[in-house]
Protein backbone atom coordinates (compact mmCIF):
# COMPACT_ATOMS: atom_id res chain seq x y z
CA UNK A 1 0.00 0.00 0.00
CA UNK A 2 1.54 3.74 -1.23
CA UNK A 3 0.40 6.35 1.43
CA UNK A 4 1.03 9.73 -0.53
CA UNK A 5 2.22 12.38 1.84
CA UNK A 6 0.19 15.91 1.38
CA UNK A 7 1.23 19.51 2.27
CA UNK A 8 -0.77 19.99 5.61
CA UNK A 9 -2.26 23.54 6.90
CA UNK A 10 -4.11 23.82 10.18
CA UNK A 11 -4.93 19.72 10.27
CA UNK A 12 -6.21 20.13 6.66
CA UNK A 13 -4.53 18.74 3.44
CA UNK A 14 -3.89 21.63 1.04
CA UNK A 15 -5.86 21.61 -2.35
CA UNK A 16 -3.40 22.32 -4.75
CA UNK A 17 -5.47 24.21 -7.80
CA UNK A 18 -3.93 22.09 -11.55
CA UNK A 19 -2.76 24.37 -13.63
CA UNK A 20 -5.33 25.17 -16.22
CA UNK A 21 -4.10 26.10 -20.21
CA UNK A 22 -6.95 27.04 -22.32
CA UNK A 23 -6.19 24.97 -25.62
CA UNK A 24 -8.36 26.15 -27.85
CA UNK A 25 -6.54 29.84 -27.26
CA UNK A 26 -3.01 28.41 -28.40
CA UNK A 27 -2.72 29.64 -31.84
CA UNK A 28 -4.03 33.10 -31.01
CA UNK A 29 -1.65 33.78 -28.19
CA UNK A 30 1.36 32.34 -30.27
CA UNK A 31 0.13 34.66 -33.29
CA UNK A 32 -0.10 37.48 -30.92
CA UNK A 33 3.11 37.07 -29.21
CA UNK A 34 4.69 36.57 -32.66
CA UNK A 35 4.07 40.19 -33.48
CA UNK A 36 3.66 41.54 -30.34
CA UNK A 37 7.37 40.27 -29.38
CA UNK A 38 8.30 42.47 -32.94
CA UNK A 39 7.06 45.18 -31.59
CA UNK A 40 8.91 44.92 -28.22
CA UNK A 41 12.15 44.16 -30.48
CA UNK A 42 11.12 47.73 -32.17
CA UNK A 43 11.14 49.28 -29.08
CA UNK A 44 13.88 47.88 -27.77
CA UNK A 45 15.85 49.29 -31.18
CA UNK A 46 14.15 52.55 -30.43
CA UNK A 47 15.55 52.11 -26.87
CA UNK A 48 19.02 51.55 -27.79
CA UNK A 49 18.81 54.22 -30.88
CA UNK A 50 17.68 56.41 -28.56
CA UNK A 51 20.43 56.87 -25.73
CA UNK A 52 23.51 57.64 -27.76
CA UNK A 53 21.06 60.84 -28.46
CA UNK A 54 19.72 61.36 -24.99
CA UNK A 55 23.53 61.24 -23.78
CA UNK A 56 24.00 63.84 -26.05
CA UNK A 57 21.14 66.53 -24.59
CA UNK A 58 22.30 65.26 -21.31
CA UNK A 59 26.14 66.79 -22.37
CA UNK A 60 24.26 69.41 -23.93
CA UNK A 61 23.00 70.76 -21.58
CA UNK A 62 26.14 70.64 -19.49
CA UNK A 63 28.08 72.71 -22.20
CA UNK A 64 29.70 69.85 -22.83
CA UNK A 65 30.71 68.44 -26.56
CA UNK A 66 28.36 65.39 -27.77
CA UNK A 67 30.50 62.42 -27.89
CA UNK A 68 28.07 59.93 -28.77
CA UNK A 69 27.62 58.80 -32.44
CA UNK A 70 24.38 57.16 -33.73
CA UNK A 71 24.50 53.31 -33.27
CA UNK A 72 25.39 51.79 -36.63
CA UNK A 73 26.96 48.45 -36.29
CA UNK A 74 24.26 45.15 -35.07
CA UNK A 75 27.46 44.33 -32.85
CA UNK A 76 26.56 47.32 -30.53
CA UNK A 77 22.65 45.92 -30.48
CA UNK A 78 24.25 42.73 -29.69
CA UNK A 79 26.01 43.94 -26.76
CA UNK A 80 23.29 46.42 -25.76
CA UNK A 81 20.00 43.52 -26.65
CA UNK A 82 20.00 43.13 -22.62
CA UNK A 83 18.97 46.60 -21.49
CA UNK A 84 15.59 46.68 -23.51
CA UNK A 85 14.84 43.23 -21.56
CA UNK A 86 15.89 45.03 -18.10
CA UNK A 87 14.28 47.80 -18.55
CA UNK A 88 11.18 45.95 -19.25
CA UNK A 89 11.20 44.17 -16.76
CA UNK A 90 11.57 46.75 -13.94
CA UNK A 91 8.90 48.44 -15.63
CA UNK A 92 6.37 45.37 -15.20
CA UNK A 93 7.71 44.34 -12.06
CA UNK A 94 7.67 47.65 -10.47
CA UNK A 95 4.86 49.40 -11.38
CA UNK A 96 3.45 51.31 -8.47
CA UNK A 97 -0.02 50.48 -8.79
CA UNK A 98 0.83 46.80 -8.27
CA UNK A 99 2.04 48.16 -4.92
CA UNK A 100 -0.50 50.04 -3.64
CA UNK A 101 0.96 50.71 0.22
CA UNK A 102 2.37 53.85 1.14
CA UNK A 103 5.79 53.33 2.27
CA UNK A 104 9.10 54.49 2.41
CA UNK A 105 10.43 51.64 0.40
CA UNK A 106 7.31 52.40 -2.39
CA UNK A 107 8.03 55.90 -3.06
CA UNK A 108 11.50 54.86 -3.67
CA UNK A 109 9.90 51.84 -5.86
CA UNK A 110 8.47 54.65 -7.36
CA UNK A 111 11.21 56.76 -8.18
CA UNK A 112 13.18 53.92 -9.66
CA UNK A 113 10.62 53.07 -11.86
CA UNK A 114 9.52 56.61 -12.70
CA UNK A 115 13.46 57.30 -13.50
CA UNK A 116 13.63 54.05 -15.79
CA UNK A 117 10.39 54.54 -17.56
CA UNK A 118 11.02 58.07 -18.46
CA UNK A 119 14.47 57.68 -19.74
CA UNK A 120 13.10 54.56 -21.59
CA UNK A 121 10.21 56.79 -23.29
CA UNK A 122 12.37 59.93 -23.83
CA UNK A 123 15.49 57.87 -25.51
CA UNK A 124 12.09 55.92 -27.43
CA UNK A 125 10.70 59.80 -28.26
CA UNK A 126 14.49 60.96 -29.16
CA UNK A 127 14.73 57.69 -31.66
CA UNK A 128 11.44 58.08 -33.26
CA UNK A 129 11.63 61.56 -34.09
CA UNK A 130 15.31 61.79 -35.02
CA UNK A 131 15.40 58.93 -38.17
CA UNK A 132 18.61 58.75 -39.24
CA UNK A 133 18.69 59.69 -42.86
CA UNK A 134 18.09 56.39 -44.87
CA UNK A 135 15.11 55.57 -42.45
CA UNK A 136 11.95 54.62 -44.59
CA UNK A 137 9.37 57.29 -45.70
CA UNK A 138 7.03 56.21 -43.12
CA UNK A 139 9.74 56.67 -39.91
CA UNK A 140 10.35 60.62 -41.73
CA UNK A 141 6.55 61.34 -41.67
CA UNK A 142 5.77 59.88 -38.32
CA UNK A 143 8.47 62.51 -37.22
CA UNK A 144 7.13 65.30 -38.43
CA UNK A 145 3.85 64.76 -36.84
CA UNK A 146 4.77 64.95 -33.21
CA UNK A 147 1.51 64.12 -31.57
CA UNK A 148 1.24 61.00 -33.81
CA UNK A 149 5.23 60.29 -32.80
CA UNK A 150 3.85 61.07 -29.15
CA UNK A 151 1.47 58.19 -29.53
CA UNK A 152 3.60 56.11 -31.14
CA UNK A 153 6.10 56.23 -28.61
CA UNK A 154 3.77 55.86 -25.54
CA UNK A 155 2.85 52.77 -27.23
CA UNK A 156 5.78 51.31 -27.81
CA UNK A 157 7.07 51.83 -24.80
CA UNK A 158 4.38 50.20 -22.44
CA UNK A 159 1.85 48.49 -24.32
CA UNK A 160 4.07 45.39 -25.72
CA UNK A 161 5.15 44.40 -22.67
CA UNK A 162 0.93 44.75 -20.89
CA UNK A 163 -0.67 43.20 -24.00
CA UNK A 164 2.00 39.59 -23.56
CA UNK A 165 1.48 39.91 -19.60
CA UNK A 166 -2.45 40.27 -20.66
CA UNK A 167 -2.36 37.26 -23.66
CA UNK A 168 -0.58 34.98 -21.05
CA UNK A 169 -3.14 35.49 -18.39
CA UNK A 170 -5.81 34.73 -20.82
CA UNK A 171 -4.28 31.57 -22.04
CA UNK A 172 -4.22 30.61 -18.25
CA UNK A 173 -7.06 31.85 -16.51
CA UNK A 174 -9.37 34.20 -18.53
Amino acid sequence: MTVRSQEMRDGEPVKKRASVVHWDRVPVVLLGLFFLGLWWLIGGKYTIDGLPLLLNEILAFLRAPRLFHAVDDWRVYVALCWLPICISIAERRYAPWRRLTLSTIMLWVLLVWLIVSGLDAVSTWLAITNPPPDAYAISRQLAEVRPLALAWTIATTFLPESAIAALWWWLRKG
